[in-house]
């Protein structure tokens, strides 16, 4: 016959074992992400060059912006740059700031990095795309990438014989005009790449 105390004793092992099967599965599960994260970084890295630089850039007319690839553990975020000062040198060109990261690092990239800015950076350089090592500056002074600033600012217009004159949304890459259809107001995008494509 088993006595009170045995059934405690029993009890008890079985919950060491759960709580150590528990403790061995969630062991198991974090080193599988590092290995997913690792994975990911070494992946992410070979798209750019070793050698890091320090520029001065233009950010573009959208902020940051982040996506994740299936069960990829960490973010891809990029924000746009349209110009970059390198050894005096500026070039003018669309290519994308990118780099990893987790949630919190993601919000504190988004509080830092703002659209339509001048701003420090240490880059590695890729095919029309930057890996941003560290941010150094957010509000840099240079009167040439200024300029290049405020000429990006300045409204872009398409006009049609038909529809009347579009307006540039810069952050979508889309024209676009407020039309009046069956007595409500609408608006009316099109991309004029696509249609010139056609």
């Amino acid at each position: 016959m088993i006595s009170p105390t045995d059934v405690r004793c029993d009890k008890e092992v079985e919950l060491d074992h759960n709580t150590y099967m528990f403790m061995t599965k969630k062991k198991n599960q974090a080193g599988g992400h590092h290995m997913k994260m690792n994975k990911q970084i070494n992946t992410f890295e070979k798209r750019f060059s070793e050698d890091v630089i320090t520029i001065i850039a233009v950010t573009g007319p959208s902020g940051v912006g982040a996506g994740k690839a299936g069960q990829a553990p960490l973010w891809t975020a990029s924000i746009p740059l349209i110009a970059w000062k390198e050894n005096g040198r500026i070039t003018t060109e669309n290519v994308r700031l990118c780099w990893l990261t987790d949630d919190e690092g993601l919000r504190e990239k988004q509080a830092q990095l703002h659209k339509e800015s001048i701003v420090t950076l240490q880059v590695r350089k890729g095919e029309g795309e930057f890996m941003l090592v560290s941010l150094i500056d957010t509000d840099t002074q240079d009167q040439a990438l200024q300029e290049i600033l405020e000429e990006a600012q300045k409204p872009v217009y398409y006009h049609d014989d038909i529809l009347g004159t579009f307006e540039l949304v810069k952050g979508l890459d889309l024209f676009e005009k407020t039309i009046q259809w069956s007595n409500e107001e609408c608006l009316l995008y099109f991309n004029l790449e696509e249609d010139e494509k056609k």
